[in-house]
């Protein structure tokens, strides 16, 4: 008998390999679908950059407006009536308190003890820095920072409080009661029970003033792939850390690459019943304005500043805004070379002390 045929089975009749045709063919898909994957990664991841540093060049900006616009509305305030104690050179003739920050801060320069420029408790530089030595305004020592403007702050504070709740401290965070280059404060803090200076948690003897600078600088910003970019920082330097005629300077927003400051001054035709500025001028234009009557007072021009326009630029560390300009702080384009994204800011501060008729325009 013969025996039987074996046939081949369905499924090993089937099994066949890829040609090296559709092997190729398979890889090429295959990288293609990697290569748009990539691709379509690397835009979002480029997009999310782009929206990050749009975010943080905004949070800078209202930062560094947020930070000034505080200051201003303290600027040349005096706490309380009647808080200076009779003797000690501290108050006026009479024996009685002073009851302003004119007052007060004209006691002081005439005793000798404090600079003119801080009369009035706000000056400003056009195009130049106020001067930590000789506390006028003086060309830039950084050609980098040439022709951004700078800002000098100055009010009276009763505060016994922390360094990090009141107002005690300068900029830079230093106890002012330490000072006595550019206030007298070692004075005017006085002295409790025998036990030598007034430090936090006793009230001075008498208010202690408050000194601060805010002007630009050069800064380095280090970008997140590895290298730098030069920009400029807004730094202060404050009376706490006054040291002989050297104030430490602080660095408190990197990336503000101008600070143009315009002062709103008021109407001399509604003298000093007005309390809306009737135009803006520069710092040099204030200091030429023409004395305004005020009862058997003449005010002076920065005695008349109502308000501040402040107007900053600020960079991205990152490039992501390469060829774009924007319209800076003096209406001209501006625009970074290194890819850089800019953005304007700007806002009005009013001067809380110097509006309508009141304590803080009598005395001086």
């Amino acid at each position: 008998m013969m025996s039987p045929v074996h046939m081949p089975s369905r499924s090993v009749r089937l099994q066949k390999g890829l040609t090296l045709v559709e092997l190729m063919v398979a890889v090429a898909i295959n990288l293609v679908l990697v290569l748009a994957a990539t691709l379509l990664y690397l835009n979002t991841r480029s997009t999310q950059k782009m929206v990050d540093e749009k975010s943080a060049v905004s949070e800078t900006g209202q930062f560094a407006l947020a930070l000034l616009g505080r200051e201003l509305t303290l600027a040349g305030f005096f706490p309380t009536e009647n808080s200076d104690p009779a003797g000690g050179g501290l108050v006026n003739a009479s024996g009685l308190g002073l009851k302003s920050f004119d007052g007060e801060a004209g006691q002081l320069i005439r005793n000798g003890q404090l600079f003119g420029a801080y009369a009035h408790g706000l000056m400003g530089c056009d195009r130049e820095m106020f001067s930590a030595k000789t506390h006028k305004c003086e060309k830039h020592s950084d050609a980098a920072a040439a022709g951004s403007d700078s800002l000098a702050v100055a009010y009276f504070t009763y505060d016994a409080m922390g360094l990090s709740t009141g107002l005690r401290a300068d900029c830079a965070r230093a106890d002012v009661a330490n000072d006595n280059t550019v206030a007298p404060n070692s004075l005017r803090a006085g002295a409790t029970s025998g036990k030598g200076p007034a430090g936090l948690g006793v009230q001075p003897a008498a208010p202690l003033l408050v000194v601060n600078h805010y002007f630009l600088r050069p800064t380095t910003l280090t970008r997140e792939g590895g290298g730098t970019v030069q920009s400029l920082a807004l730094a202060c330097r404050g009376n706490g850390s006054a040291n002989g005629q050297d104030m430490v300077t602080t660095e408190l927003v990197q990336g503000v690459e101008q600070l143009v400051l315009t002062y709103g001054v008021r109407d001399p035709s509604e003298g000093v019943k007005g309390t809306a500025p009737h135009r803006y001028i520069t710092a040099d234009e204030v200091s030429k304005l023409k004395p305004m009557s005020f009862g058997d007072q003449a005010l002076d021009g920065w005695q008349q500043v109502l308000a501040v326009r402040v107007c900053v630029v600020v960079r991205s560390t990152e490039a992501t805004a390469r060829g774009e300009s924007i319209v800076d702080c003096e209406g001209n384009a501006m625009s970074l070379n290194d890819g850089g994204r800019l953005q304007r800011f700007e806002r009005v501060f009013s001067l809380k002390n110097r509006q309508g008729v009141s304590t803080a325009l009598s005395g001086g």
